[in-house]
């Protein structure tokens, strides 16, 4: 077979895009728009921390939200199954 041949008769298939056991379209739809508006807060307060001056205890608690650690630390697709679902 070519390169060509098994190009064209080689079909794409998406990955599994199943919601895990447990959650439904509207728990789904909850969590995205949670997460959107913690977005949209962490977006507005480095917007509004630009070019102000804040005191040291202000300053440090808009650093500490948002920061990328931060996040990745209470993203709960990064916790162990276990944990997960503990919370279901």
């Amino acid at each position: 077979m070519t390169a060509a041949s098994w190009i064209h008769s080689t079909v794409f298939q998406a990955p599994n895009l199943k919601l895990q056991s447990g959650v439904n379209g509207t728990r789904f739809d909850k969590r995205l728009s949670l997460l959107n508006s913690i977005d949209a807060q962490r977006t507005a307060l480095e917007a509004s921390a630009t070019g102000k001056t804040y005191d040291q205890h202000r300053q440090s608690a808009i650093s500490l939200l948002a920061s990328q650690k931060i996040r990745q630390a209470i993203d709960v697709n990064r916790a162990d199954e276990k944990t997960r679902s503990q919370r279901r």
